[in-house]
């Protein structure tokens, strides 16, 4: 059938069709064998520039809309590093956003699984996600190409997925009945996650310019042990709660809120009437400061 691919070649590598593949004979290795092993990275670097499938042969399409619940920013990481929470079989996910790395990962309906393939062909982090899309049963083997669109509108995203390149009608249709669920399924879920409260830690921090003096007041007047160490920051262990001690401008003490969606969190904050202190992803540190005057930091749970 032309334009029907029964294997995905990735340079040395080789995606199969229709089930978790193994170890395959010849001189080709199987691209889960590189997931697995985590030498994709090499791999990609070497790959060429990304070809698109030639869809020239296949041109069935649909595009279905949706107004999401969420922003931008939790729907894509929903779809680049979140996928079993929403759509794959728990523990079978594969993947990573970059583009052209391949990926792999399994759906479950009524007790039989799916293997699908794909790789990334687009990425623009809270725009954009751009991949093929690959199922033995659902595209006939055929490397499609689905599209999603993120568009802020208000507190939520406008949505626009478009899938092209199905062999027949019959396979548009199919996929055309069942995005819309999906992605009903995707709001609800990402719904859910930001209607959770937020959550306090045990960390509790102050920063201030006279950081030895800081150190030795708490570790030697009043005697509290050491849980952490480095050349900048010091924490100590109170029983309540962690005090930690950073060297640098004067602050604090800043008390801390786990939130399972972070970005969710910030704009939800921001919404409210609350506005960003100091933010540095690298530590990571998101202050921010209420309506009444209170500091505290935003993380992301580690559960996520």
């Amino acid at each position: 059938m032309p334009g029907v691919l029964r294997m995905i070649e990735y340079g040395r590598y080789t995606v199969h069709d229709g089930m978790r593949c193994g170890k395959q004979p010849g001189p080709r290795r199987c691209a889960c064998e590189a997931l697995r092993s985590g030498i994709y990275p090499q791999v990609m670097q070497k790959a060429k520039p990304v070809i698109l499938p030639d869809l020239s042969s296949r041109p069935f399409r649909l595009t279905v809309e949706r107004t999401m619940s969420v922003p931008p920013a939790v729907l894509y990481r929903a779809w680049t590093q979140q996928l079993d929470r929403w759509f794959a079989a728990p523990g079978s996910v594969l993947m990573q956003p970059e583009v052209d790395a391949p990926f792999f990962f399994e759906t479950e309906h009524e007790g039989t699984r799916h293997a699908h393939y794909g790789r990334f062909i687009r990425l623009e982090p809270e725009r954009l996600i751009e991949l093929t899309w690959v199922t033995a049963a659902g595209t006939g083997g055929a490397e499609t190409i689905v599209r999603v669109e993120l568009i802020p509108r208000g507190a939520g995203t406008a949505l626009r997925l478009s899938h092209s390149g199905f062999v027949d009608d019959a396979s548009r249709h199919r996929h055309e009945q069942a995005w819309p669920r999906v992605l009903e399924h995707l709001d609800l879920v990402l719904r859910d996650t930001m209607n959770r409260t937020f959550e306090s830690s045990r960390d509790v921090i102050i920063r201030t310019a006279l950081w030895q003096r800081a150190i030795e007041f708490y570790g030697s007047v009043l005697g509290l042990p050491v849980v952490h160490r480095s050349d900048t920051l010091m924490g100590f262990e109170t029983g309540a709660f962690r005090l930690y001690v950073a060297q640098g401008s004067e602050h604090g003490p800043v008390f801390e809120l786990l939130v399972p969606e972070l970005a969710a969190a910030k704009t939800r904050l921001l919404a409210a009437g609350c506005t960003l202190q100091e933010e540095n992803a690298s530590l990571p540190r998101c202050y921010i400061r209420d309506p009444f005057g209170i500091v505290f930091n935003i993380a992301q749970t580690h559960s996520n």
